[in-house]
């Protein structure tokens, strides 16, 4: 309990570029972050939890958003969402559905989809910061205009994120990848590779067997 508060608890998530967006590679990459959502129900560090969009068409965001959701129930007619939640992980669930729907009411640039029952939850919303989820498959989609948009996003949440996916051509992968590894994310990937890191992964940038070495 000790070594588990003074590591915290971790996540991840994706940015997808411009030029991926509305591109033909587009449905193959909202699959590969469907499988990395849906995998194991996002109860480890290593699940994205934001999906951030590079665009400056809010249009084109929002369609990759309805994308990712279809990609999401392709996902769980393969693979179905447990069919039996606690009290408060439905609870936790059914509060980011109800909160989106009303903010949507209101007027606000959000755009709440989701599938039967509980099995999948997708907020598009334009203007969140990293949005940490209540696991099972929910996730919030973004856009961002560039880079610095992209950072400023992150930024409260910079110092527990573990990993992101790269969805981008080869010619701009290395800005991003130094940007992401400049806030100590210490595993970057392809999507659908985010549950499969390599064996030397190191998790937290070696934060944690730091940690589990000074408990000892």
């Amino acid at each position: 309990g000790v070594l588990m508060a003074r590591f915290g608890a971790r996540f991840s998530g994706a940015v997808v570029t411009a030029e991926v967006v509305g591109s033909p590679t587009a449905i193959g990459v909202a699959d590969e972050l469907a499988r990395d959502i849906s995998l194991f129900e996002q109860q480890g560090c290593l699940s994205p939890h934001h999906v951030f969009v590079e665009s400056t068409d809010t249009g084109a965001v929002a369609e990759f958003a309805r994308e990712l959701a279809r990609a999401l129930e392709r996902f769980a007619q393969r693979v179905a969402a447990p069919r039996r939640y606690g009290l408060e992980e439905a609870a936790a669930v059914r509060r980011v559905r109800e909160t989106a729907r009303w903010r949507e009411l209101g007027g606000q640039a959000v755009a709440p989809m989701e599938g039967e029952g509980l099995g999948w939850t997708l907020v598009c919303d334009d203007q969140a910061a990293f949005t940490i989820s209540p696991c099972y498959r929910t996730v919030t989609v973004s856009r961002v205009s560039g880079l610095g948009d992209l950072k400023q996003r992150l930024m409260p949440v910079a110092s527990r994120i573990e990993a992101f996916a790269i969805a981008s051509p080869s010619a701009r992968r290395e800005s991003l990848r130094a940007l992401l590894a400049s806030m100590d994310i210490c595993y970057l990937c392809d999507p659908g590779a985010m549950q499969s890191p390599p064996l030397d992964w190191s998790h937290g940038g070696g934060v944690f067997m730091r940690a589990l070495a000074a408990s000892r």
